[in-house]
């Protein structure tokens, strides 16, 4: 009974020490880089950080006639501590007051102060439903010819001056 006992013993001393789980995923080749508009580190067009209506926290970035760029991401290649990066998705929740609005989530790579790269998708493709905060991803695969001195950037375009507010901006990139 004692060997027994030993047996199963150390049966479970191997399994719980095992460091492999079934449930975790590979992030040993991500960066992630993510703002709910509290703190404003690291980021550009703070001045558009209004509190109010806000997906989480007390505030969110709030575009209208006079402001036509989010709050945003904005860094050059050479800090991002990855060797490679290949893919950047774009998550961020967006709040329409009204129906129609036209607006894009925009990835940029700059080079010398002028777009070398520029993807964009459209809000209104995504947020359907008025006075509803929505989640929106955008994936974009990165050309082969980013450099260090590049710019990645990440915002909202907002091309026909509507009211409206993105909050909780997250990039991942792997």
């Amino acid at each position: 009974m004692k060997k027994f006992v030993f047996f199963l013993f150390m049966v479970s001393v191997v399994f719980s020490c095992s460091k492999k789980t079934h449930n975790e995923p590979d992030t040993s080749n991500k960066i992630s880089f993510a703002s709910d508009m509290e703190c404003i580190d690291c980021w550009k067009n703070s001045n558009t950080l209004k509190p109010g209506i806000a997906h989480s926290g007390q505030y969110a970035s709030k575009l209208d006639s006079a402001t036509e760029y989010s709050y945003g991401f904005a860094q050059d290649f050479k800090n991002i501590d990855l060797k490679k990066i290949n893919k950047v998705t774009v998550k961020v929740w967006g709040y329409f007051p009204e129906p129609d609005i036209k607006a894009q989530l925009v990835v940029s790579i700059d080079s010398a102060n002028k777009s070398k790269n520029w993807y964009g998708f459209k809000l209104e493709d995504a947020i359907k439903t008025p006075k509803q905060w929505t989640e929106v991803n955008f994936p974009v695969f990165l050309p082969p010819t980013c450099l260090p001195g590049d710019v990645l950037k990440v915002y909202v375009w907002n091309r026909d001056k509507f009211t409206f507010f993105i909050d909780d901006l997250e990039l991942v990139m792997e």
